[in-house]
């Protein structure tokens, strides 16, 4: 990862614990909740997976449509829809497909993401600001 990708208040996973960004510096520095000056380069994996239990912690409801496990919530009259991408056998491929449909069904995002801090910076890009500052997350990879 690159730490140009990151936002001030994405949720970063820097080992034991997960934190929050406050400062990007200069050549490749960030600092954290936690951490002061971690350097992030392109061999860096600090980003946080995107899981069921985050989903359900953060307020979506999980359901299962046909084949797709979908992940839904409702905020500021906006459809906030989180599928799981499969590969061509079926498989869960560590990738979501998020869509934001407005109450007329007008799509205003439709990407696909992996990490907790993509979903964050997609929610700030229609104004979900409260929403993307405040999910909870719970524990760090061990």
């Amino acid at each position: 990862m690159k730490f140009v990708e990151f936002m001030i208040g994405d949720w970063i996973d820097i080992f034991p614990d997960y934190c929050q960004v406050l400062s990007i510096g200069k050549k490749g520095r960030i600092y954290t909740t936690t951490v002061s000056n971690y350097k992030v380069d392109e061999k860096s994996s600090i980003g946080i997976y995107i899981t069921d239990s985050f989903l359900e912690t953060n307020g979506f409801y999980i359901s299962f449509l046909r084949i797709n496990k979908i992940a839904t919530n409702y905020s500021n009259g906006l459809d906030i829809a989180i599928t799981a991408r499969k590969n061509k056998d079926g498989v869960y491929n560590g990738k979501w497909c998020l869509r934001i449909t407005n109450r007329t069904g007008i799509e205003r995002i439709c990407c696909y993401i992996q990490f907790v801090h993509e979903l964050q910076h997609a929610l700030r890009l229609i104004g979900l600001n409260d929403m993307a500052d405040n999910f909870k997350v719970e524990g760090g990879q061990q």
